[in-house]
């Protein structure tokens, strides 16, 4: 989905949970299968992923649901 509205210029709404490193979670992703397929699949540009890393290194915190 992000790589949809990367592409249609909509800006990004990515959030993490407080307790998410987000450097963390984008060296986790570098080394998924998923990176490779995307990039492969979508042909998303390493300038494509770098907006997308940009986004989660400043996103936002999620509301936690209460149960």
């Amino acid at each position: 989905h992000c790589i949809e509205c990367l592409r249609q210029q909509e800006p990004l709404n990515i959030t993490l949970k407080k307790d998410i490193n987000a450097e963390e979670k984008i060296s986790r992703f570098r080394n998924h299968k998923w990176y490779q397929d995307y990039t492969t699949q979508f042909e998303v540009t390493p300038e494509e992923w770098e907006i997308i890393f940009r986004g989660i290194r400043s996103a936002g915190p999620m509301e936690e649901v209460k149960l």
